[in-house]
């Protein structure tokens, strides 16, 4: 089950205000999803967290710091993904224009398609073992560790919806 999965990428010590952090946590983890190979299902979910910006080349960008396909365009930035095998597709979950020292919360709910049986691959990667760490202290209200905030970044999905595809 994809349902609540979490990409956890911690601080390995507290950096306390400081704007960095190394972290060694890497998420590479593929599931497989459930229901009839012969169905494409619908399935709403809510994506949140805090996590640093990443620039993306290529695809699409749809809302607010997500993008359907292309490829990370930065070597350094943390690159949060998933990527579903059948319908073929990947998803990036902190695009934004310009990478920098920031971090901030997001709030994804999308529909993304998903065939019965097909992988979902997460990816977390910090690509150079450091990241932007929280050092705003931002909390993702009803999201462990909340009311604390989280140190270093993390995402959470939920899966709000799960329907058919109609032919």
């Amino acid at each position: 089950s994809i349902d609540g999965f979490r990409w956890e990428l911690p601080c390995d010590q507290d950096p306390g205000n400081r704007d960095e952090c190394t972290t060694s946590a890497r998420v590479d983890e593929t599931r497989t999803f459930g229901g009839s190979p012969d169905t494409t299902y619908q399935v709403t979910v809510r994506l949140r967290g805090v996590v640093e910006p990443m620039t993306y080349q290529g695809g699409t960008s749809d809302g607010m710091h997500f993008r359907v396909g292309g490829s990370p365009s930065n070597p350094t930035y943390n690159i949060y993904s998933f990527a579903v095998s059948d319908p073929p597709e990947v998803y990036y979950l902190n695009d934004n224009p310009t990478v920098g020292h920031d971090t901030f919360i997001i709030d994804h709910t999308k529909t993304i398609p998903i065939r019965g049986g097909a992988t979902v691959t997460f990816v977390g990667d910090g690509q150079n073992a450091v990241e932007i760490a929280n050092f705003k202290h931002l909390v993702v209200d009803g999201i462990p560790p909340a009311p604390e905030p989280f140190i270093g970044q993390f995402i959470q999905l939920d899966v709000l919806s799960v329907e058919a595809a109609q032919p």
